[in-house]
């Protein structure tokens, strides 16, 4: 009984939860059928009241036109005025009201003369008319602020009038440009977009360009955020005017000006744009291109439209075009203030775009052989090209120098006792450390939209070769990384590179230490000096049976207008030919590193390459911090077996001169051509970098993390850190400790194997 009692209390329950639940599911999908039900109604209810605004419209013209046609007739006649079966075409727009209204004219059966009434309207629509027109004939000739007052003036009587509103709004703008009180300009400007928003509904093209223009005006005096949102309604109303005058080339110029600015944002902008508006444009300069390329075929040859046909030329990296629209603009007269603004802003870009397209030496002469009016015969400096972020540029050396203390402190310094115990795996593990961070350089210049082309012969990472390489930037080395990964596909992460460089590099705190860790060698240039600490290292490469890759700078600088002076006159000094593209070379460290290595039967291979920057050419190192990155380096690989090398110091020194030669002309070729004639090898590997860019980034935010908030780590960094700098002030470097160490490891390793 007690269960039965139960089932039915259960029973019970179920049932009212059931029924309330159908109760309150039909409640509530009654509500959404309503609010669904008003939704529609609201949206019916917008689109009559603007189908019934835009008929109000049309019948306010019709009527205009009507009494127009009948007071023509009055005066052709000179008598009575009736209506013709002509009319009924009209009529039939109108209503009973509007047939009955007297204000205009009457259609009654007595009625046969104008009234005066229509005369007087139609004697003040001509009036109008006439001052309208010379308002735009002084307008055409120059802005006058008694135009500004006049139109002002005529506002009180016709303030719904387009006619008159367009052009208010097209005298503000014109006396807010000439204003020169901040203040002032900007109650000017407000004024006008005022009475455009008024009449803003009326359908016509000149009162939605000038109000965009006023609202571009606007934006000078607005936050960011309401600039942007500004921005958005200035592109739409210059589309809808676009739509009713497809030809009026102002339109396209002013929207290519839009388009250009929006290109040229950060991508930091962009996203937070993007997060504010969803209806935020994303465009690029080749539609602002195209924008502006049509307001020219439609007969907007100006000035301001050829500087900006050539700043989007430039920004897509096409400086042959831009250098020739600049020219037309430099030749065309200065004729006002304006023009000698866009003179010369043209000047200077003219100087930006020929510096991209020539090497340095050769800009002299190609300025005096190529000369343009107005363009100063000077040797610019290659900081002049735009910045393009310090936000960028700071990022990216923040994550490439982070990855490297990251390195340091997390992976090479943990190594070091490895040292002790056995110095070839200590140099075996520091390989492949290097190797392996280098995945992370050449993902990182992916990421930042650096392309990396290699072509030519492939690098093999298990030969010992000495690698010789034209410095055209004191930079070069930072892409090296990546066209070795590339070189050297299908193998990743297993080249033994070292750079043969100048003795102060190794004191830079974090990569100096990494690199005197990974056994890269530092030249003095006191010959009797370097050539013991070469014949050291090389010894010591050779006793470990580690085929490492040697690269070598023979030009021993990078190429600066100073370093060509000075290798003209040395070639001058031996009667050698002048270079533009390259350096002559020293030869004597390099027939050093091959004849020792020929000596111990340890040289496979010598491989030629050839670096070159076919737009932008950063440097030094600050271009990299001010994020002037280049878009494109290409490099060229030549493989020389070591059976075809020179035997002799002499030989060698004149086969390496025999190379700067060709390479000169591969150099000259190539700013021709933009390219290599060879094939370019595809990328085909990404995972090794994605995978590489994740684990270093991680590595790199956990050391800033560590170094913020352990004292532990922080203490651990200080020691290490000491420890590297009296090394690299008291010694010749840890490479050499190293070495000292492997040596003294080596007899005693070999005297305990013998016993």
């Amino acid at each position: 009984m007690h269960n039965n009692l139960i089932a039915v209390a259960i029973g019970v329950t179920v049932g009212v939860l059931s029924a309330a639940s159908i109760f309150i599911y039909r409640k509530i999908l009654a509500n959404q059928q309503y609010s669904s039900t008003i939704n529609d109604l609201d949206v019916a209810n917008k689109r009559i009241n603007e189908l019934h605004a835009e008929l109000e419209s049309l019948r306010l013209q019709l009527r205009q036109q009507k009494k127009k046609r009948r007071i023509s007739r009055k005066f052709n006649s000179d008598s009575t005025y009736t209506v013709t079966d002509n009319d009924t075409d009209v009529d039939v727009f109108l209503t009973d009201t509007d047939i009955g209204d007297d204000e205009f004219y009457d259609c009654s059966d007595g009625e046969s003369v104008v009234s005066e009434n229509d005369i007087r309207i139609s004697e003040e629509l001509n009036q109008l008319d006439i001052i309208l027109k010379e308002i735009d004939e002084q307008v055409n000739e120059q802005f006058d602020v008694r135009t500004y007052n006049k139109l002002q003036i005529l506002l009180k009587s016709y303030q719904d009038n387009i006619e008159v509103v367009w052009r208010f709004a097209r005298a503000c703008y014109d006396h807010a440009e000439a204003e020169t009180d901040q203040n002032v300009r900007r109650m000017i400007i407000l004024e006008g977009i005022k009475h455009c928003e008024r009449v803003i509904e009326s359908r016509n093209p000149d009162l939605f360009k000038w109000y965009a223009i006023l609202i571009g005006l606007n934006g000078d005096y607005l936050s960011t955020t309401e600039k942007i949102k500004n921005g958005v309604v200035f592109k739409n109303y210059i589309t809808k005017a676009l739509e009713m005058q497809p030809d009026d080339f102002e339109l396209h110029y002013l929207l290519g000006r839009f388009k250009y600015e929006i290109a040229n944002l950060s991508w930091i902008e962009k996203k937070v744009a993007i997060t504010l508006f969803s209806d935020f444009p994303n465009v690029s300069h080749e539609e602002a291109l195209n924008c502006f390329e049509t307001a020219a075929r439609l007969g907007n040859k100006t000035p301001h439209t050829q500087l900006y046909i050539s700043k989007c030329y430039i920004a897509l990296k096409k400086y042959s075009q831009a250098t020739d629209f600049l020219k037309e603009v430099l030749e065309k007269p200065i004729l006002t203030d304006e023009d000698e603004k866009v003179h010369t802003e043209a000047s200077k870009l003219l100087n930006k775009s020929i510096m991209v397209q020539h090497s340095i030496p050769e800009l002299s002469r190609h300025w005096v052989e190529n000369g343009v009016k107005g363009v100063k015969y000077r040797e610019a400096p290659l900081t002049q090209f735009k910045m393009r972020g310090l936000l960028r540029g700071t990022l990216y050396c923040a994550l490439w120098y982070g990855s490297i203390v990251a390195g340091f402190l997390f992976i090479a310094c943990p190594m070091l006792p490895l040292l002790f115990f056995s110095p070839p795996k200590f140099r075996k593990c520091g390989d492949l450390l290097l190797s392996c961070w280098e995945l992370y350089s050449a993902a990182l210049l992916k990421v930042f939209g650096v392309k990396i082309f290699v072509s030519g012969d492939h690098i093999s990472p298990n030969e010992s070769a000495v690698l010789v390489m034209n410095h055209r930037t004191r930079v070069d080395w930072n892409f090296l990384w990546a066209a070795m990964y590339q070189a050297c596909l299908p193998n990743v992460a297993t080249h033994r590179l070292k750079f043969v460089l100048k003795d102060p590099i190794r004191h830079i705190p974090g990569p100096g230490w990494i690199m005197q860790m990974n056994g890269f060698l530092y030249i003095t240039r006191r010959w009797e000096e370097d050539q013991s600490r070469l014949s050291r290292t090389l010894d010591y490469l050779v006793a470990l049976d580690r085929r490492s890759q040697l690269l070598i700078f023979p030009e021993g600088t990078d190429l600066t207008k100073s370093s060509k002076e000075k290798s003209d006159k040395y070639a001058s000094k031996h009667v050698l030919p002048q270079y533009s593209f390259t350096l002559h070379p020293k030869t004597t460290g390099f027939s050093y590193l091959v004849r020792h290595l020929q000596q111990a039967s340890y040289l496979d291979a010598v491989y030629d390459l050839t670096i070159a920057y076919p737009d932008y050419i950063p440097q030094s190192e600050l271009d990299l911090f001010k994020g002037k990155l280049p878009n494109e380096v290409h490099f060229h690989i030549k493989r020389i077996p070591s059976s075809d090398m020179p035997k002799h110091d002499l030989t060698l020194r004149r086969w390496l001169e025999e190379r700067w030669f060709n390479k000169e002309e591969v150099l000259k070729q190539f700013y021709q051509k933009k390219t290599f004639s060879t094939e370019v090898w595809p990328l085909t590997r990404l995972c090794p970098l994605q995978i590489a860019f994740g684990f270093w980034s991680i590595l790199t935010g956990a050391a800033a993390l560590l170094l913020i908030i352990s004292p532990l780590f922080q203490l651990w960094a200080l020691i290490h850190s000491m420890f590297f700098v009296a090394l690299s002030f008291f010694t010749t470097g840890f490479n050499q400790l190293e070495m000292g160490w492997y040596w003294r490891w080596k007899t005693h390793f070999l005297k305990r194997k013998c016993s």
